[in-house]
């Protein structure tokens, strides 16, 4: 029997496609050994995402914008050399449009603060500027929440409930890049008394690109009609919870204290 030795399997990288040659690939610097996503990992990348800004931001918001589903699916299986933290994108674009928003005097409550007494809309208008003002950290809170519906809706992607937070994170930074795009319009509505009707129309993007980003991720794993009902479901679940909570927070939190 003739002797024969094995030959080594060439491991590739994940991220460019070149072989590896040891721990970190030659050519992008990619990481040899990738992990899949998990509820701890992301825990331990919240204070690596507030404080540090990796390069890619433009290239990884534009590719998120035209490509949603192959960027989220690529970085989730392990191209994330090229792509900025999306914990980090979160953050940046919640906060920068947080405060865009809470510093111009926007009348938020406009129109349901004429249906309430004069005291309870004044306080009302209070508190939607904190809302506003505060937004970036309520969202860290709207994250699990996202990502639980996703992972309960889409079971057949397989996908970890820490790789259902990386979705939701980018999917809420395309949400909230609608925002900062459209602020000069809410600018010039303002002025003319149509604020309302600009928010309408920004609400109306944000469940386009909201939709979009979902049907396109989870695409893979289904049919397409399928795919779709359940993202309208979620959509509805999503936009609930969001509509209820600061009506829930200015009833039982707010007000208490405001008097």
């Amino acid at each position: 029997m003739e002797n024969s030795t094995a030959l080594p399997v060439k491991s590739l990288c994940k991220n460019c496609g070149a072989e590896m040659r040891g721990a970190y690939c030659h050519v992008c610097g990619q990481k040899r050994e990738i992990h899949r996503l998990t509820t701890q990992h992301i825990i331990h990348e919240i204070p690596h995402a507030i404080f540090h800004v990796d390069r890619g931001f433009g290239p990884t918001f534009w590719q998120l914008l035209r490509y949603p589903g192959k960027t989220i699916n690529g970085y989730l299986d392990g191209q994330r050399v090229r792509f900025t933290n999306p914990l980090t994108l979160l953050l940046i674009l919640t906060g920068v449009t947080a405060f865009l928003y809470s510093q111009y005097p926007f009348d938020f409550s406009a129109g349901a603060a004429a249906s309430m007494p004069p005291e309870i809309g004044r306080k009302y208008k209070e508190f939607l500027l904190l809302y506003y003002r505060y937004q970036s950290i309520l969202l860290l809170l709207y994250l699990p929440v996202m990502a639980l519906i996703t992972k309960a809706l889409f079971l057949p992607s397989g996908r970890a409930f820490g790789e259902h937070l990386v979705i939701a994170a980018f999917t809420m930074s395309l949400i909230h890049s609608i925002s900062l795009a459209i602020f000069p319009v809410s600018v010039a509505a303002q002025t003319q008394g149509h604020f309302v009707q600009s928010q309408i129309a920004s609400a109306l993007l944000m469940v386009v690109m909201q939709a979009r980003t979902w049907y396109l991720v989870f695409r893979p794993s289904g049919g397409r009609i399928s795919i779709a009902f359940r993202v309208l479901i979620g959509l509805c679940l999503f936009y609930l919870l969001t509509f209820t909570v600061p009506s829930v927070l200015f009833s039982l939190v707010y007000l208490p204290l405001a008097k």
